[in-house]
């Protein structure tokens, strides 16, 4: 079934003429500009609504995959998703797993939001968060970046949380804050600029 940027395919499509819904099941492929999903059933209406369940999907412009209990698509551009397990590893590859709660991805405003959010390495929980927004194309956006884990001799255990600011189109910072159990705290910044002949960038850490 095409329909605008979407496409539905799957081993049956059973399609109600009054109503204008397919009901799709067995090996069912959803895809429009944003999004891939494969599941075993589903059901598709032609005003662009599609519900799906115990579905793989794959984000197309941000090289990420994963599972989602329920994904809801709907005419407006967004996509609910809920129970999800996220990752941009590659496949065969899990060492880092974003779990949520429920994600919304608004495909029109580019503008992903997770609630309930677990972050895992190597299936231990590392960060946690009840509330991130992040962008789905290009588009700089402020907020928390993606922390970093690691560990080393001198300074044990290492976490860093950055923050992300989008101050204006030719310069930004970044502050990360951290901790490093054999050492103490520390605060990191990076401030970029851009200009018509020049470019630069300062790094800092305390």
């Amino acid at each position: 079934v095409h329909q605008d940027e979407r496409t539905v395919g799957a081993n049956s499509v059973s399609y109600d003429n009054a109503t204008g819904r397919v009901a799709v099941k067995g090996g069912v492929d959803f895809e429009d500009a944003k999004l891939r999903v494969r599941s075993d059933t589903g059901s598709y209406d032609i005003d662009g609504t599609a519900n799906f369940d115990q579905a793989n999907f794959q984000l197309l412009d941000r090289n990420g995959r994963g599972f989602a209990k329920d994904i809801d698509a709907h005419p407006d551009g967004n996509v609910v998703l809920s129970q999800v397990r996220y990752t941009s590893c590659p496949v065969g590859n899990e060492d880092w797993m974003l779990q949520a709660s429920s994600i919304n991805l608004d495909t029109k405003r580019e503008e992903g939001i997770a609630r309930g959010v677990v972050m895992r390495f190597k299936g231990v929980p590392i960060f946690y968060t009840p509330y991130i927004s992040f962008p789905l194309g290009d588009e700089r956006k402020s907020g928390v970046l993606f922390p970093s884990f690691g560990h080393s001799g001198s300074n044990g255990f290492e976490l860093e949380v950055p923050y992300y600011f989008n101050l204006a189109p030719n310069y930004d910072l970044t502050l990360t804050p951290g901790l490093l159990t054999s050492r103490g705290v520390e605060l990191a910044g990076q401030f970029r600029f851009l200009s018509s002949n020049s470019h630069g960038q300062i790094d800092t850490t305390f």
